[in-house]
């Protein structure tokens, strides 16, 4: 149609020859049309380009590694906050996983898991948020404390890239408890052979004074004796034989401090969202009761790590969290699949 009203237009050098104007202005219209797409098709095809090379350097990692699955882990701590970041395979074809975490209603039913998440409304887009929905979640510092005693932390969330084999979306908000700011929930997914996905989870936040203080006390307290999940000593040493020497294997020293405490609670997201996966395809009412007994079984798989309260404890809590949500939004708890909240704190953050 176009190439009938202006046959000498150049698409190498988006000029048109024609001197008329409105041509002009429709052909430069569609010039800064193919550009912008042309710009977010290459943008989409440099991530998922890099984190599927992102996967082939984790190899040996995700087939050997203490979490005796395919995911590795890992932390960091600058002077100004703190970073973990997640890289797993699941079982799940990428358009399943792309279905299933595509919207902030989505990450609310997957983040319910969390044990200092306690509730998770989302607002829809507005203005004032650039037109991105808000999750905003209560979080407890302790899993027992009264949700009247939660922070609540507005979420921005964003579908950053979608494509046919990658996606992106992410969670910000510019403040949190007690000193942190800035943070900064990714996910991140591109497809596998074998009908399978490899995620990049990354989670991370800033902190001043008070925060970095907060948790110091934290650590030095109730916290001392919590470890992460990256091993600081060798796990085997050699022991003399005579003239010779053998292997043998040691207790592991695992990292502990600010990046133990991140390492924590980014594992326990990871497997939450791992959880909402699992039972997608589950009728809607048992989707709930599944996925809560799924995460607190894949915890109970890292108790030095990961262990916080029993099963019976945790189950109680997540079925009130979840019935008084529920009520709030005058829906009936057995109507629903469980909607519920968003990532939060282990106790100080």
């Amino acid at each position: 149609m176009f190439l009938d009203l202006a046959p000498s237009y150049s698409t190498s050098h988006c000029q048109p020859a024609h001197r008329g104007r409105w041509i002009l202005r429709l052909l430069s219209l569609f010039c800064s049309l193919g550009a912008s797409l042309t710009v977010h098709a290459a943008v989409d095809s440099n991530n998922a380009t890099a984190l599927l090379a992102k996967y082939a350097t984790l190899t040996d990692q995700l087939s050997r590694n203490n979490f005796q699955r395919p995911l590795h882990l890992e932390s960091s701590e600058s002077p100004n906050g703190l970073k973990g970041d997640i890289y797993a395979v699941v079982e799940h074809p990428f358009s399943a996983v792309d279905a299933a975490l595509n919207s902030p209603a989505h990450w609310c039913e997957a983040m319910i898991l969390h044990i200092n998440n306690r509730q998770c409304q989302v607002s829809p887009p507005s203005a004032a948020t650039n037109g991105a929905a808000v999750l905003t979640l209560s979080i407890v510092r302790k899993y027992d404390q009264p949700l009247e005693q939660a922070f609540r932390v507005p979420f921005v969330y964003r579908k950053e890239t979608h494509a046919a084999g990658y996606f992106s979306s992410k969670l910000s908000a510019d403040s949190g408890p007690m000193g942190t700011s800035n943070y900064q929930i990714l996910l991140e997914v591109v497809p596998l052979a074998g009908k399978r996905s490899f995620l990049h989870f990354a989670y991370s936040y800033d902190t001043n004074f008070i925060a970095q203080a907060t948790m110091a006390a934290y650590l030095a307290t109730f916290g001392s004796g919590k470890v992460g999940f990256t091993v600081v000593t060798p796990v085997t040493q050699s022991e003399p034989i005579g003239e010779g020497s053998r292997e043998i294997k040691i207790e592991p020293v695992y990292i502990r401090g600010m990046r133990g405490l991140m390492e924590r609670n980014a594992m326990r997201y990871y497997l939450a969202i791992e959880a909402y996966l699992a039972h997608m395809n589950a009728p809607s009412i048992e989707q709930l009761d599944k996925r809560l007994n799924s995460w607190f079984s894949q915890i109970e798989r890292y108790p030095k790590q990961l262990h916080e309260a029993d099963r019976t404890t945790y189950l109680r809590l997540k079925r009130a969290d979840y019935a008084t949500m529920q009520s709030t939004r005058g829906t009936p708890p057995e109507a629903a699949s469980g909607t519920v909240t968003m990532p939060g704190t282990e106790a100080t953050r």
